[in-house]
């Protein structure tokens, strides 16, 4: 892990991934930052701008040098500020351009969702909130990066273990250029000394800076009719309970797990109800460093970046009289185990340039350990920020023992529900004597165990999605590989099959282009678990069966799905089926890919509603935009014997087929300059990325609207299909 750590300074901190941990609170971001306001860019010292030209690398220059940054933040600093050196690498090198598009803490993820969802997804966004793996990538808001960025290089080499600790599937969704140094304990030497407390720089040397000298120092200097606390800040209790040792929240073996229940847990939670109950704790979480300053709140827990922000630094006092140290280390514990922080970006799905991304990492890579970039980097803390050689080298011994242990918290990567479960009631012993940490700990463990049950289905989805990807590269035959395909304008990933016409006749039994879903519910609306029992080969038809699912925890029926092994594009699909009658039930024939497969969600269907049979619906997903659903009336009980159902995808249209003949049709092409207004008129985009052909019954649950209620009386239910076919389009 010692490779882990960059020894760079914070004059680069948003080089390699943005502002530290926050609690929202933008209120360090500058002008520009929070309003968009344009301001002279920040240059380098034409020397160092000179020392960077002559670093020798090989970065070829960008076709697209426009890169799109979403964050809180803006990596372009504004004059007056010092410039990272990556960046100028980045544009000197590679002939790119950051465009940042600020916006606050709070809504960036929803921003993100807007600009994904209108085809106008950024190219960075920010994976330093540690809120990305595994929350944004089973919500589909990221790709893969592997297809980008080289991690088995020589140049990735020094992250490649911190890189791996956040795969999933098999997949890198971020790309992390170091870990640093997360939370510390900011003070004011003068308040120290006039209040006769032993300085933490010297315990810590003294290695006596532990959580019980910590509490004494609060002790003596708290004074509440004084107004004086022993710590305050918002980012404090998260830190703290990290050096522990033990996580709130942990990941094990790709599955996420609660500690809460665990001694080290209970014990940070005892110190909590000490701070509240002797008052060493700012009850209002005020984060105001001037209080720091003046000599009324003895600590003050927060990332070290703020003593790169003067207006900040100002507030905690003159800067010879400002230090800082780690978090204490606790009792029960040989070592120091140290919140960290990653640095790095992640590339948003739909992003039109991540080639761009990749190679800004790339040269923040070259940066990293770079002799000549240490040495820009070291001058601009103590020219530019006014740091003392103290305060550099307690940086150093902090980043020293973060790496030796670093610990990682992801209670914030999970869901929104989580996340409030912890910030909301597990920092509550530190404001509040209301409850006792045993009460808080019944009335939220079975809450929080429940969504990290649900996030471990998602995860082993995913897993079996991937798994049936990587299956269907590995098995694809060489004629299959070479049959000719039609020219679409869809991003193809090419470790993925491209075929040519597919002809499964189930009078055969089960083809070879096609394989069973198995041990995974896709969540709501599916009230089913895919089971490879419930998907038979009889009478020469394929059964697809809705029952009872014995093996059950929580989804109580299970359903089948069929789906190929390999990606279609534009062609003519066919079915012959004949659909479940019932209540609340689907019996569907259609084509998908999505965040799973690495690609936007696209899909055109083909589904018959149980509670009415005489009736089809068509639709269609473009970017994970529905919304296009259209009903035919078919003139006959579609349960009652088979019928052929299809749809021809072409590049402008997609035109649906009953019994061979045209009964619905959509057009559109893509808008040139369109307006906002008008970027998603109906019809405006069709799908346009190779998919997958599927076909599957199932029940569903909280649709009642839709479907109807499920009755589950009649189980099993049985969908059946003769065959399935697939014509490309000729080129």
């Amino acid at each position: 892990m010692a490779a882990l750590l960059a020894v760079t300074t914070l004059a680069s901190c948003n080089n390699g991934g943005g502002r530290p941990q926050s609690n929202g609170d933008d209120s360090n971001a500058s002008a520009a930052e929070t309003t968009g306001e344009t301001t002279p860019p920040a240059t380098l010292k034409l020397e160092d701008q000179e020392a960077i030209k002559e670093i020798e690398v090989d970065l070829p220059k960008l076709e697209n040098p426009e890169v799109k940054l979403l964050a809180c933040f803006d990596l372009n600093p504004a004059a007056g500020k010092p410039k990272g050196v990556a960046l100028e690498m980045f544009e000197t090198k590679c002939g790119g351009k950051i465009v940042s598009d600020v916006c606050t803490w709070d809504s960036r993820y929803d921003k993100l969702s807007t600009l994904v969802l209108s085809g106008d997804a950024p190219d960075m966004f920010s994976a330093e909130d540690f809120d990305i793996v595994p929350k944004g990538i089973i919500s589909g808001k990221f790709q893969a990066m592997d297809k980008y960025i080289d991690y088995n290089s020589e140049l990735w080499a020094p992250v490649k273990d911190i890189n791996d600790q956040f795969m999933l599937n098999g997949k890198h969704y971020v790309g992390l250029t170091s870990t640093d140094v997360g939370t510390v304990i900011i003070y004011n030497k003068r308040t120290i000394e006039n209040n006769n407390l032993p300085d933490p720089a010297e315990l810590l040397a003294e290695d006596n800076w532990n959580w019980d000298t910590f509490y004494d120092m609060m002790i003596k200097f708290s004074d509440n009719l004084e107004g004086k606390v022993g710590y305050d800040c918002w980012e404090f209790e998260h830190a703290f309970a990290a050096s522990s040792g033990t996580p709130w929240i942990g990941l094990e073996n790709g599955r996420l797990v609660s500690n809460l229940e665990s001694e080290p847990i209970t014990r940070v939670e005892e110190y909590f109800t000490k701070f509240q109950k002797n008052g060493v704790r700012h009850a209002a979480d005020s984060e105001d460093a001037a209080n720091v300053g003046l000599g009324k709140t003895l600590f003050f827990g927060k990332g070290v970046y703020v003593l790169t922000e003067p207006k900040n630094v100002g507030n905690f006092g003159e800067m010879e009289d400002i230090m800082f140290v780690p978090m204490p280390k606790c009792p029960y514990t040989d070592d120091y185990y140290l919140q960290a922080v990653v640095k790095g970006f992640a590339i948003p799905t739909g992003a039109k340039n991540p080639e761009g991304t990749a190679a800004y990492l790339n040269c923040v890579m070259i940066c990293r350990d770079n002799e000549t970039v240490k040495e820009i980097e070291k001058n601009q803390l103590f020219e530019d920020y006014g740091w003392t050689q103290e305060m550099y080298d307690m940086l150093l011994k902090t980043r020293e023992l973060t790496v030796a242990h670093p610990m990682f918290d992801y209670f914030k990567a999970v869901n929104d529900s989580v996340e409030d479960f912890i910030n909301g009631n597990v920092k509550d012993p530190c404001f509040y004597d209301k409850f006792s940490w045993s009460q808080l700990l019944e009335s939220i463990k079975y809450g929080v165990q429940s969504e990290l049950d649900e996030a471990n289905k998602k995860l082993s989805d995913e897993a079996g999605l991937a798994a049936a990807a990587k299956e269907a590269a590995e098995t694809t035959t060489a004629a299959e590989t070479e049959a000719p395909t039609i020219e679409t304008t869809a991003e193809v990933n090419e470790s993925k099959p491209v075929a040519g016409s597919v002809y499964a006749d189930f009078s055969k039994g089960s083809s070879s282009d096609f394989e069973i879903s198995n041990g995974w519910c896709n969540g709501d609306p599916f009230n089913v678990t895919w089971r490879n029992s419930n998907v038979t080969f009889e009478d020469g038809k394929m059964q697809l069966i809705i029952n009872k699912d014995k093996t059950a925890t929580k989804v109580p029926y299970a359903g089948g799905e069929y789906r190929s092994l390999g990606f279609y594009g534009y062609g003519l699909y066919e079915v012959s089926m004949k659909a479940i009658k019932n209540d609340g039930v689907v019996s569907s024939f259609f084509t998908y890919t999505g965040p799973s497969d690495n690609q936007p969600w696209d899909e055109i269907d083909i589904e018959i509603l149980g509670k009415d049979t005489t009736k089809v619906q068509f639709n269609y997903y473009r970017d994970s935009r529905g919304g296009h659903e259209y009903m035919y009336d078919l003139g006959f009980d579609a349960s009652e014997d088979f019928h052929t159902y299809g749809f021809e995808w072409a590049e402008h249209s997609i035109t649906w087929y009953v019994d061979g003949k045209e009964v619905y049709k959509v057009e559109g092409k893509p808008i040139e300059d369109p307006k906002p207004d008008d970027k998603y008129k109906v019809d405006a985009r069709l799908p346009e990325y190779q998919s997958k052909i599927m076909a599957n019954a199932w029940c569903g649950i909280g649709v009642d609207g839709w479907l109807k209620a499920f009755d589950d009386s009649n189980i099993p239910l049985t969908a059946e299909y003769q065959w399935m076919r697939y014509t490309p389009l000729e080129s």
